[in-house]
């Protein structure tokens, strides 16, 4: 219950923030302007920052503060960026998109409760399939080819749905071979939003082009 509240403060923040750029046009040319790239692109790099130290120095994340120092940046830097990505698509999409995400991470949350496979042996198979991803990001980045900017996003939004099963099923235990303990909430609570915002991402990117 603990994570589930987390995740859902996040998401709400994080969907705050993001009415907040459509329906401001001060907020939307700040995020355009000399200052609002600038703030992105410290974002950016903090955030994968932070990616790298949320790998490495996992035992941190379960000592308090830095635990909730870190859900709380987490969270600023990713809505900063999709806020950003926001305001370069409509309304329309935007919300299609976010009501996809939400339908798709409530159904995979009941598949990945109630299924037998045990998907918390499967991570290996997840970080391999997610280096592969990123490979295929860089070379569609450079071909631009129609049907490479297709399959990208849908192979992403698959691997993600993936992800929120398998975190899911670390974070409910119940006769599974892995799962997090009561220490852990930050690293699920970032674990989850950060799946249900790559799906979200990838979604976006199918149905309306960022």
């Amino acid at each position: 219950v603990k994570v589930y509240t987390i995740v859902w403060l996040q998401l709400l923040f994080t969907s705050f923030f993001v009415g907040l750029c459509k329906l401001s046009h001060d907020v939307s040319d700040f995020l355009l302007g000399e200052w609002g790239m600038g703030i992105m692109f410290i974002s950016f790099n903090l955030w994968i920052c932070l990616s790298v130290l949320f790998v490495c120095f996992t035992e941190y994340l379960k000592q308090y503060p830095y635990n909730w120092i870190f859900v709380i940046t987490y969270t600023l830097l990713l809505s900063y960026f999709i806020g950003f990505i926001s305001i370069q698509n409509s309304t329309q999409v935007i919300l299609l998109s976010g009501g996809s995400t939400l339908f798709l991470f409530s159904g995979l949350t009941l598949y990945a409760w109630q299924t037998k496979i045990d998907y918390t042996t499967k991570g290996n198979y997840l970080l391999i399939s997610l280096l592969g991803l990123l490979t295929l990001g860089v070379i569609n980045i450079f071909l631009q080819g129609q049907f490479l900017h297709t399959l990208y996003p849908l192979i992403g939004a698959t691997l993600f749905s993936l992800y929120i099963v398998y975190d899911t099923q670390l974070l409910l235990g119940s006769g599974r071979e892995m799962k997090y303990t009561p220490d852990d909430f930050a690293i699920v609570s970032i674990s989850l939003y950060l799946d249900i915002v790559n799906l979200f991402i990838f979604i976006l990117d199918l149905v309306g082009v960022r």
